[in-house]
């Protein structure tokens, strides 16, 4: 069955050209690290210590930080890392 729907479902189109773009379709408070964003890297990377900023629907500037932990879920673990590419979902704090 894995492989029928490996071999039916297309690779997820991404380019790790370009500016970082991640859509965030949930967010959670962690009581070290305050609110931490959770989507997926649609385009680009985004590592640790990085500058970045959240946009609204228009495209205006709701709030810039510093990337301070990315972490990426494994089963019922998380995994921490120094750097996110296109096609991962993650989740960071800084914000």
């Amino acid at each position: 069955m894995l492989d029928s729907i490996v071999s039916a479902i297309p690779v997820p189109d991404v380019t790790q050209e370009g500016p970082v773009q991640m859509l965030i379709t949930q967010t959670e408070s962690n009581q070290y690290f305050g609110k931490m964003l959770i989507g997926r890297v649609a385009q680009g990377k985004i590592s640790v210590g990085e500058q970045v900023q959240t946009v609204d629907q228009d495209g205006k500037v709701v709030e810039q930080s510093k990337v301070m932990k990315i972490s990426k879920r494994f089963g019922m673990h998380d995994i921490e890392l120094k750097t996110a590419y296109a096609g991962d979902i993650v989740s960071i704090a800084g914000f």
